[in-house]
């Protein structure tokens, strides 16, 4: 999914939910079931990273629809204005994330510790790929599935792949 700002996103997935149901027949469609690579950047990659994390059943915990609920429910409080920063959307943004990461990382907490443990990318239902930009470096970096089965130091939490939302 090509992040393009959370409110296309969710409409794009309105749709595909609306879509998926129309032709499957059933209220509840997980579209794990239904594609087998899931990438993103930005509200891209936690729409694509939601999809494909299990519950306590192994079973995908958001279906498309179920993504669309969490922002619509979640949206103004994760992407709310720093109170303190009359400059929102000025050059400070050049230096420094748009939204505070501590809103979001509190939520993931409920969705993505299970038995006290939090998720990794090896715990995925299917292979996905999210990339971001390391600053230090100047360089991209993706998080893949696939790197961190074939190295264990590349199985990062979910919550690390999550935090790009940042750049939104």
């Amino acid at each position: 999914m090509q992040c393009s700002g959370m409110k296309p996103d969710i409409e794009l997935f309105s749709e595909l939910c609306s879509f998926s149901q129309a032709k499957v027949g059933t209220a509840k469609v997980h579209l794990a079931d239904y594609f087998d690579l899931f990438s993103g950047t930005s509200t891209g990659a936690v729409l694509s990273t939601m999809l494909v994390t299990p519950d306590e059943k192994g079973e995908p915990l958001f279906t498309a629809e179920g993504c669309c609920e969490f922002y619509q429910k979640h949206g103004k409080y994760i992407f709310q204005s720093r109170w303190y920063d009359p400059f929102h959307g000025s050059l400070r943004q050049l230096y420094r994330p748009k939204y505070s990461a501590r809103r979001f990382e509190n939520l993931l907490k409920l969705y993505t510790v299970r038995n006290g443990e939090a998720l990794t990318l090896l715990d995925t239902l299917k292979p996905i790929v999210v990339t971001s930009f390391d600053i230090s470096k100047a360089t991209p970096f993706f998080f893949m599935r696939h790197a961190a089965m074939k190295d264990p130091s590349r199985n990062f939490r979910s919550d690390l792949c999550l935090s790009n939302y940042c750049s939104c």
